[in-house]
């Protein structure tokens, strides 16, 4: 062991014997989402806390929720003066929640997320109308005097008889929710 370790060590188990330990760092072994909890065993010591919150303050209202997934590594701080822990990072997370009324991704450049439902409602809207223009273009009008479609008319049913409509399904990424 180097002596920069050795150090840090001592200063620990005086830590230790001095006061509670401030941080936790172990494995989840279990999440209970409906109490807003998780459980860490710590192999130092060879025990495990349990109800490690998972909200700092009040376990029924967040500003964000970290939820870790099972058997990963855990960090945890105690709360103030108690025997309280609460989780602050997890190596792995199966879910984060975020009650905010503003959320702001890589500097809020590319706008806001876009509200699906309604704007796939208003995609199949433009895709009835384009496919109406299409069945429009596609139904002979004839052309006075001669009696057979106009040049026009064949000139445009065949620039959109190769075009495919659109298809908005499976473009929704549900992992991001709002």
């Amino acid at each position: 062991m180097e002596a920069g370790e050795k150090i840090r060590q001592a200063l620990r188990e005086i830590a230790k014997r001095e006061g509670p330990a401030t941080t936790l760092l172990g494995t989840v072994t279990s999440v209970d989402k409906a109490k807003a909890t998780c459980d860490i065993w710590d192999e130092d010591s060879q025990t495990t806390s349990a109800d490690v919150r998972l909200n700092p303050v009040d376990q029924n209202t967040y500003g964000y929720r970290i939820i870790p997934k099972l058997n990963t590594w855990a960090l945890a701080v105690r709360v103030e003066d108690t025997e309280d822990w609460m989780l602050i990072h997890a190596q792995e997370i199966e879910e984060i929640k975020i009650n905010s009324d503003k959320i702001i991704f890589n500097e809020g450049s590319h706008g806001g997320l876009v509200n699906w439902p309604d704007c796939k409602t208003e995609l199949n809207k433009l895709k009835e109308f384009m496919n109406a223009v299409k069945l429009a273009c596609h139904t002979p009008v004839p052309e006075p005097g001669n009696g057979s479609p106009s040049a026009f008319q064949a000139a445009l049913n065949s620039a959109i008889s190769s075009l495919l409509p659109p298809n908005f399904e499976g473009k929704e990424d549900t992992k991001v929710k709002h």
